[in-house]
């Protein structure tokens, strides 16, 4: 790969990065619907240009800040498809969300809990070699990670990232 080519990875990365902090900053301040692309490009610091080399609407911008939260998180602990999930798992699966806890209340303040359930959904039934009664399995324990994680979070994180992990611990199984 040359320098160049390189060079400008690293750009789109940055723009995106910052187009996608720009409208968690907006969602936090206003509703999602009256966000203009010339004020999130103003807050980026990005041109319009930018803007659209990366993304088609404001939309497709929400649904890759998703992806990008939660490939943070799946990253940094693990698929619970291909580990044993032990305690020590949900501890860092909610230390994940409380730490970026900001991006993910201001998702799930705006109206877009269902969106976000619906990414990880569709990341989840990727793999074509995957048996129905897998994908039915994991769908229903990511449907109930997820809606914990959103009620969690929506009720100020009164408990603990420990509580909420053995809570989750002893009370869910993921199957492969």
């Amino acid at each position: 790969m040359s320098v160049f080519k390189k060079s400008n990875g690293e750009i789109n990365k940055t723009v995106k990065e910052s187009l996608q902090k720009a409208l968690v900053i907006l969602m936090d301040k206003k509703k999602f619907d009256v966000i203009s692309i010339t004020e999130l490009c103003r807050i980026a610091g990005v041109s319009r240009v930018s803007f659209y080399n990366n993304y088609k609407t404001l939309n497709d911008l929400l649904k890759d800040l998703i992806h990008t939260q939660t490939y943070y998180i799946i990253n940094s602990i693990g698929t619970p498809f291909t580990e044993n999930i032990s305690v020590d798992w949900y501890r860092k699966l909610f230390q994940g969300a409380y730490d970026n806890k900001f991006y993910l209340t201001t998702i799930f303040k705006s109206g877009f809990k269902y969106e976000y359930l619906s990414v990880i959904t569709d990341m989840l039934l990727q793999n074509k070699k995957t048996s129905p009664e897998t994908k039915y399995l994991r769908l229903m324990w990511a449907g109930a990670i997820v809606n914990t994680v959103i009620y969690w979070m929506e009720n100020g994180m009164q408990e603990s990232v420990d509580e909420i992990a053995q809570f989750c611990y002893h009370n869910l199984s993921v199957q492969n």
